[in-house]
């Protein structure tokens, strides 16, 4: 963390050691507290107010304030923001903490020196938070991340890109192919053949794993691009209360970008297309070219001149700029090997003060058939699931409450009875699932709607 919360503000050797750590919180956690169970350390601890002494802004991790004092004191019933509503006005859903289990941390690009890019300073605080959610279907192996990133230098940024870079590694860390669907905003590795070998190897039927680029940075007002891929150039798509779609100008409502590059490289060292090395390289992989500053073009390995620029590696069929081609590692004949990717949305401006959110979620899944393209098949489909909860504010379904266990003790024998004393416990449990959309596309290319009963479990 940082005394960078005033502009211009400068980073001590004793704020970064105050704030490296993460603060583990569970839903569960809070609502024991708040029900007189006692607090965790880290609920005790929990960050809500930056230091006054240092200069830090007063409100940092996001908290219920009980008192509406702005100071965070879980004594007088203020507690990690979790909304336990469930109610988010007009869909807005950034200040808050989600998930059954949540990780919450803050740093800069200030307080040490750059040893990976070797680049410059920038002036940027970030306050992130990693979480998931214990459920019994594909959702419990999905993990999720929201970072709050803010421009605390006196500076304005042109030609910003932010991403997102992953080093997948999937089981057998040698021998993995990646690709990305455009529509999707996802990124994915899977395994190169049919059986990930190996001491580490998953064998046959190995999964795949995606990272799907869910928000990112407001683009510039009037750039002339549809950077949502909604298909509406410098406005977003609504709906008003007679169920009309609308256009919101840009200038009303910021237009967010999605993952507008992808490309990935090998753990090679001295090459291009390997580890990025200076700081000009690794820009480079963030605008979609190569190290030597040669654009990404469609087709073989993204390096041939001779062929047309493109914005996504290995997209399959999923490229809308070349819809009748499918580029995949193995349709390239590659070799797999020790894959790196990097997602980035850009480029826009960056001005100081600017606050900018990014979400994006891991979803992972193994076939127990079909083999690799199963796997891919099914990550996909899952992926679809993380992006309606994200359109939903991380809603999940909660189930019914337990029914109250009763114990009767007799001679020589227990009875144990399982009681319903609250009417909203089992019997009458009903409940709409926030992850299944209320219009889905049909056959016919058309769409269909889906009423209350259609998305309700009871």
């Amino acid at each position: 963390a940082l005394d960078l919360s005033v502009p211009g503000g400068q980073i001590t050797t004793q704020s970064c050691q105050y704030y490296d750590r993460h603060w583990k919180v569970t839903k569960e956690d809070v609502l024991n507290a708040l029900n007189g169970g006692g607090a965790t350390k880290d609920i005790k601890e929990w960050p809500g107010n930056g230091r006054t002494a240092y200069f830090e802004d007063q409100q940092l991790a996001p908290f219920f304030d009980a008192d509406t004092n702005g100071i965070y004191d879980y004594t007088k019933g203020d507690y990690p923001n979790y909304n336990f509503t469930g109610n988010y006005p007009n869909n807005e859903c950034n200040d808050y903490i989600f998930g059954d289990q949540t990780l919450w941390w803050v740093f800069n690009d200030v307080g040490n020196i750059h040893t990976e890019t070797g680049g410059d300073i920038i002036g940027l605080e970030i306050r992130a938070q990693a979480f998931s959610f214990k459920t019994n279907d594909e959702i419990n192996n999905m993990t999720f991340y929201k970072y709050k990133i803010v421009n605390r230098s006196t500076y304005t940024i042109d030609s910003t890109y932010f991403g997102v870079w992953v080093d997948p590694d999937l089981g057998r860390y040698d021998d993995d192919y990646v690709g990305c669907d455009v529509g999707l905003g996802l990124g994915f590795v899977y395994n190169g053949d049919e059986d990930d070998d190996g001491t580490t190897g998953y064998g046959l039927n190995p999964p795949s794993c995606g990272v799907d680029f869910f928000q990112g940075p407001k683009a510039d007002v009037g750039d002339g691009i549809d950077n949502d891929k909604d298909g509406c150039v410098d406005c977003t798509f609504s709906v008003d209360s007679a169920g009309n779609q609308i256009q919101i100008p840009d200038f009303v409502k910021p237009e967010l970008i999605i993952m507008s590059k992808y490309l990935y490289y090998n753990n090679v060292n001295g090459t291009t297309n390997g580890n990025p090395n200076g700081a000009t390289h690794f820009y480079n992989y963030l605008k979609g070219y190569w190290g030597n500053g040669q654009v990404m073009t469609f087709g073989e390995d993204g390096q041939n001149p001779l062929n047309p620029p493109c914005n996504f590696m290995f997209p399959g069929n999923t490229d809308p700029a070349f819809p009748t081609e499918n580029w995949t590692e193995a349709t390239s004949f590659n070799t797999s090997g020790d894959r790196r990717f990097l997602q980035s949305a850009g480029k826009f401006t960056l001005t100081p003060g600017a606050v900018n959110w990014i979400t994006t979620g891991v979803v992972w899944a193994r076939t127990t058939s079909g083999g690799v393209q199963g796997s891919i098949n099914l990550m996909k489909t899952a992926d679809v699931k993380a992006q309606q909860i994200f359109d939903n504010c991380f809603k999940v379904l909660d189930g019914p409450s337990a029914p109250d266990l009763s114990i009767r003790e007799l001679k020589n024998q227990v009875i144990l009875t399982l009681e319903n004393y609250n009417t909203n416990k089992v019997e009458n449990y009903n409940e709409i699932d926030p992850t299944i959309p209320e219009l889905i596309p049909n056959d016919q290319g058309g769409v269909d709607t889906l009423n209350a009963d259609d998305r309700s479990y009871k």
